[in-house]
């Protein structure tokens, strides 16, 4: 997301997006919710990230539908 005096934009540069895989996993949630392992599909270097849940009703930060969850690598 960036901005200038004449122009601004929003969302997340297709750069910045690392693919995952998302399958239901084991154990217990709380009723009318599914637990997921969610596994990258590329190495995850040292850094910050945030896992987007697109697709919710809510307007997201930066114009972006859905949930974030943030999280942090160690190198």
């Amino acid at each position: 997301m960036g901005g200038g005096y004449m122009s601004w934009s929003t969302g997340i540069h297709p750069d910045r997006i690392v693919q995952v895989t998302m399958e239901p996993a084991s154990g217990r949630a709380p009723e009318g919710h599914t637990l997921y392992t969610v596994r990258p599909n590329a190495e995850l270097w040292a850094g910050e990230y945030a896992l987007v849940v697109a697709g919710q009703m809510q307007q997201g930060y930066g114009g972006i539908p859905g949930t974030f969850y943030d999280f942090g690598v160690d190198g």
